[in-house]
C-alpha cells in the first residue's frame, strides 16, 4: 500500500489519508469493544487486552472510515500491507496509553460537564432543546446502555482535555517551518554497499530440536482458525410502509416546530489570532487608526492569504466567542478575546439576518421526514419486540414465524471471511462472541437501515497443524532465519572494519560485493521513499564520513552507507514546500510533544504486541 502512496506523495489527498491514519482513532469504538473482551489477547496495554476479533473489527473500522471520507478504495494487497498494520497497531496502543495518561494526570470530567455535553449535541435536540426520546432511540440503535454512553463520553472529554494541553504548548510555526525545511531539504551524499541475500542459500536442515523450536515459535502461522455454523434473521426499513400524512397534520407540526424551520442569523467574519494580548491590542490600535484589517493581517502574518473565515452561525462556537462576534455591528472590530489558541480579533464584514421559511417551502420535506420518522419508529418498535421475545427464550425459528422473517444459514464461517453478512463487522463480532446454542440480541447492521439476530449452531475450535504436515515450511523458515543471521554477521564485520579505518573499496573487494553506489538523499527526494526509515534516521544523524550500521531493507538485503558530503538546503528552492510543512507543524506540534510523553508512558505501562501473529492475519 505504501508503495502506491509513495508514487503520489505530493498529492494532498494521500497526505490527508496518512494524517487521518497517523493522528486519529475512533476512540469510542475502541472503548466499546474493549469492554467485551473474549479469548486470548494479541495486544495488551496495562490491564487492557485486545483479541483477534476485536483487532479485526478495529482495523477494518479505520480503513472504512478513510474510504468513506476520501473515496480511496483499498485493495486486498493494501489492506494487508505490513506497514499499515503496524501503523494502526501503534495508533491503537497510543490511544489506550493516552486514556491511561488522562486518568493518571487527573483530567477529571464532572457529571455536570458530561450532562452539558450531551444536552449540547444537536443530534439529540428538538427545537434547540435536548430530547430524551431521541437520545434513547439512539442508544437502542447503537445497542448501548446509557451508562456505557456516559462512560465513553467521559473518556473522550478527558482525552480532549489532554489534547488542549498539547495545543496550548504549540511553538511558533514560522520558525519551526524554516528549521524543518532546512533539515528536510538538506542533501546527504552517501556511498552505499549492499549485502545481497541473492545466492546466500542455506541448504542444511535443522535438527529435530531446532525444527521443534521454530515450529513452537511460529505456531500462529500454522493454526487453522476457529469456524462457526451460524443461523440468522435480517429485517430492516425496506420492509416497512407508512402512509403519507394529511396537510392538516403537517401544518400542526409546522406550527409546533416553527423555530426549526428558521435559518439562523449568519455573519461573514474576519479573524486574526495572536500569541499574546499585547500584540493583539497593538493590531487593534493600528486598525482603529485607519489601517485596513487585511493590511494589519499581512504585516503580522505574511504567509496567510486572507483573514476571512467565512459565514458562521452561533452553533458550534464557544459561548464566549459567539457572544463577542454576535454583539458586533457591521464593520466593527472586537476586543482581544482569549481562547486556548491565543488572542482573537474579529471583524464583521456582513450581517445576514435569519429567516423563517413558509409552510409551502418546507411542506414536501416535512412530508418525507414524517414518513421516514414513522418508518423508523416502527422499525425500532419491531426491534424492541424481538428483543423481548429473545429474552423470553424464543428460538430463531419462533421469531421467524412470529415476525414473518426467513432463517438464513452460514456454514463454517471464519473470522477472515469477507462475503455476504460476514462483510458486516458487527455481524462478525457477534457471531464470534456469542456462545454455542445461544441467540444474540437485536444488533444494527452498520451503514444500513437494518438489524440482525443470530444464533451459533456449532463452534469448530481452532487447531494447530501437526509438525509432520508442515515440516517443509518450517524448514524453509529455519533456513531463511539462518540466511538473515549470516547476512547480519557479515554486515557487522564490515561495519567494524569500516569504522576501524579501512576504505570502502577494500571492504567491497574483500567480501566480493558489488561496487558501492553514490546517491544523493534528502527527505524530499524520491529515493528516500524507498529506503528503510531507520536507515534514513541514522544517515541524517551522522556527521560527514560517518558510517551507518547494517540495516535490512524491504528486499531482505542489508545495506551500509558512508556519509561523504553534507549539502545545506537552499530555502529559496523549497518555497512550494512551505505550505505543506506549515500545515504539518500545525497538525503535529502537539503530536510531537505527545510522542515524547507516550514514549515515557510505554516504559511505565506494560505494552505487549504479538506482531508476528498480527502480520499473519489476512483481511
Amino acid at each position: 500500500m505504501l508503495a502506491s502512496f509513495r508514487k503520489v506523495s505530493n498529492s494532498l489527498i494521500i497526505k490527508a489519508l496518512m494524517i487521518v491514519l497517523l493522528f486519529s482513532f475512533v476512540v469510542w469504538g475502541v472503548g466499546d469493544m474493549l469492554r467485551t473482551n473474549s479469548g486470548g489477547s494479541i495486544i495488551k496495554v496495562g490491564d487492557t487486552k485486545i483479541n483477534e476479533i476485536e483487532f479485526n473489527n478495529l482495523y477494518r473500522e479505520q480503513i472504512a472510515g478513510v474510504q468513506q471520507q476520501f473515496g480511496h478504495e483499498f485493495t486486498k494487497e493494501e489492506m494487508n500491507d505490513p506497514q499499515l498494520k503496524q501503523l494502526i497497531v501503534n495508533q491503537l496502543v497510543n490511544t489506550l496509553l493516552q486514556k491511561q495518561l488522562a486518568k493518571d494526570m487527573n483530567f477529571a470530567v464532572s457529571d455536570d460537564m458530561v450532562k452539558f455535553e450531551i444536552a449540547a449535541m444537536p443530534m439529540f435536540a428538538t427545537d434547540g432543546k435536548f430530547d430524551k426520546n431521541i437520545f434513547d432511540s439512539y442508544l437502542r440503535a447503537a445497542n448501548m446502555s446509557e451508562g456505557k454512553f456516559i462512560e465513553l463520553l467521559r473518556e473522550d472529554l478527558s482525552l480532549q482535555n489532554l489534547g488542549l494541553l498539547m495545543q496550548a504548548l504549540r511553538l511558533d510555526s514560522t520558525l519551526r517551518a524554516d528549521a524543518l525545511l532546512k533539515a528536510r531539504g538538506q542533501t546527504r551524499v552517501v556511498k552505499m554497499v549492499t549485502i545481497s541475500k541473492i545466492g546466500a542459500m542455506y541448504k542444511d536442515e535443522p535438527s529435530d530440536l531446532e525444527l521443534k523450536a521454530v515450529f513452537d515459535s511460529n505456531q500462529t502461522r500454522f493454526t487453522i482458525p476457529e469456524k462457526r455454523d451460524v443461523s440468522y434473521l435480517v429485517f430492516g426499513l425496506d420492509g416497512i410502509i407508512e402512509n403519507a400524512p394529511t396537510d392538516e397534520v403537517l401544518m400542526d407540526i409546522y406550527k409546533s416546530k416553527k423555530q426549526s424551520f428558521t435559518d439562523p442569523e449568519k455573519r461573514k467574519v474576519h479573524q486574526m489570532i495572536f500569541k499574546d494580548k499585547a500584540s493583539a491590542d497593538t493590531a487593534i490600535a493600528e486598525i482603529n487608526s485607519g489601517q485596513k484589517f487585511d493590511e494589519v493581517m499581512k504585516k503580522n502574518f505574511p504567509d496567510k492569504k486572507t483573514s476571512l473565515i467565512g459565514e458562521i452561525t452561533r452553533s458550534g462556537l464557544s459561548a464566549d466567542i459567539a457572544e463577542v462576534i454576535f454583539s458586533l455591528k457591521k464593520g466593527e472590530i472586537s476586543r482581544a478575546t482569549n481562547s486556548p489558541l491565543g488572542y482573537h480579533i474579529f471583524m464583521v464584514e456582513e450581517i445576514i439576518p435569519g429567516k423563517t421559511k413558509e409552510f409551502a417551502e418546507v411542506k414536501d420535506a416535512m412530508k418525507k421526514a414524517y414518513i421516514e420518522e414513522r418508518r423508523y419508529d416502527k422499525l425500532n418498535e419491531m426491534a424492541q419486540n424481538i428483543d423481548k421475545e429473545i429474552l423470553s427464550g424464543k428460538s430463531l425459528a419462533d421469531l421467524a414465524n412470529e415476525f414473518g422473517l426467513k432463517v438464513e444459514k452460514i456454514s463454517s464461517a471464519s473470522i477472515a471471511d469477507d462475503n455476504g453478512m460476514m462483510r458486516s463487522q458487527g455481524f462478525k463480532n457477534t457471531a464470534f462472541t456469542t456462545n454455542e446454542k445461544d441467540v444474540s440480541m437485536v444488533t444494527p447492521i452498520e451503514g444500513k437501515d437494518s438489524y440482525f439476530v443470530l444464533g451459533v449452531d456449532k463452534i469448530h475450535p481452532s487447531t494447530i497443524k501437526r509438525l509432520e504436515d508442515v515440516k517443509p515450511e518450517v524448514i524453509k523458515i529455519w533456513q531463511e532465519e539462518k540466511v538473515l543471521a549470516k547476512l547480519n554477521d557479515i554486515g557487522q564485520t564490515i561495519y567494524k572494519e569500516l569504522v576501524s579505518g579501512k576504505k570502502m573499496e577494500e571492504v567491497v573487494k574483500t567480501f566480493d560485493l558489488s561496487p558501492a553506489r553514490v546517491i544523493n538523499i534528502s527527505m524530499f527526494s524520491e529515493i528516500s521513499k524507498k529506503l528503510p526509515p531507520e536507515f534514513l534516521k541514522e544517515v541524517f544523524s551522522l556527521d560527514a564520513n560517518g558510517y551507518t550500521h547494517p540495516i535490512k531493507d524491504e528486499k531482505g538485503d542489508y545495506i551500509i552507507a558512508q556519509v561523504s558530503e553534507i549539502i545545506d538546503a537552499d530555502l529559496s528552492q523549497l518555497a512550494e514546500k512551505r505550505p505543506y510543512v506549515s500545515m504539518e507543524i500545525m497538525q503535529s506540534t502537539p503530536s510531537d510533544l505527545m510522542a515524547q510523553i507516550l514514549g515515557s508512558a510505554r516504559q511505565k505501562y506494560a505494552v505487549e504486541i504479538n506482531y508476528p501473529y498480527i502480520q499473519g492475519l489476512e483481511f
